[in-house]
């Protein structure tokens, strides 16, 4: 770079502009690399017993990148877990690998089992992790309202961003989580990758002649109602009354007649 007499300020010359194509255009292989690398990525894949179709299905829809490793969910006549994780015996086909788990916390249990089976995995000398919730159970028990109650969201979490270190961050796949905020929670060796179904979802009513998408309280309005107000859908907000053990729902706002036969 060279300098006009009294000015401090560089202006390019033809070697700094030469220069600083080259590297912008480096820069640019290198990251196009990066993604042709993702996209061509095989992985390893392990997952719940209920989640273990949803597995298939991946490896059949690309079996050249995905390879499912059946799991084992046995138990001993006390209860406790029995688990048997193939692709150890008779030769380690996961040490150096990519790991893909798809989980479900649908019950204390079988999170438990599935916790004991991510920390195998991550002991393993893998190459990265990741886990794949569909569903967070616990994401809509973010904050409590008197001292003592438990915020399962926090606990869940601590317990997810204490998983074994590999020496970089294992990512969590969450879809449509209650709040964005429970992506803080994460800390240490586990990061949020937080994602959303809902563009699967308005491709597929495309065409369908909806007009309104009702949502259940005020809460999810704010979280998901722009990308329906983006394809030009009427908001319906409901409310939730709690009475005892009963829920009643009612529309607070937006009128629901006419929509599909529905009325208030």
């Amino acid at each position: 770079m060279s300098t006009l007499p009294g000015n401090q300020f560089p202006f390019p010359t033809p070697t700094s502009i030469q220069r600083g194509r080259t590297q912008s255009e480096s820069w640019v292989t290198h990251r196009m690399q990066m993604i042709d690398e993702k996209r061509s990525r095989r992985y390893c894949v392990f997952a719940a017993e209920a989640m273990f179709p949803i597995a298939l299905r991946l490896q059949t829809i690309d079996p050249a990148r995905f390879r499912v490793f059946p799991i084992s969910w046995e138990k001993f006549p006390d209860g406790t877990d029995n688990i048997t994780i193939s692709g150890y015996s008779p030769t380690n086909e996961i040490a150096g690998e990519h790991v893909l788990f798809f989980g479900s916390f649908h019950n204390n249990d079988v999170t438990l089992s599935q916790f004991s089976v991510m920390i195998v995995l991550l002991q393993s000398l893998i190459e990265s992790f990741t886990l794949v919730l569909p569903f967070y159970p616990v994401g809509t028990m973010e904050r409590v309202d008197v001292e003592g109650k438990v915020a399962t969201a926090s606990t869940y979490s601590i317990l997810l961003s204490n998983l074994p270190s590999i020496g970089k961050p294992n990512r969590i796949m969450m879809y449509d989580l209650h709040t964005l905020q429970n992506r803080f929670y994460f800390h240490g060796t586990s990061i949020a990758s937080l994602h959303s179904a809902v563009p699967s979802l308005l491709s597929r009513i495309a065409g369908l002649g909806i007009e309104a998408v009702a949502f259940p309280d005020e809460g999810s309005s704010k979280r998901f109602g722009k990308l329906f107000d983006r394809a030009n859908f009427s908001r319906i907000v409901c409310g939730k009354v709690r009475d005892g053990s009963k829920r009643i729902v009612t529309v607070q706002d937006g009128d629901p007649n006419g929509t599909f036969g529905a009325s208030r």
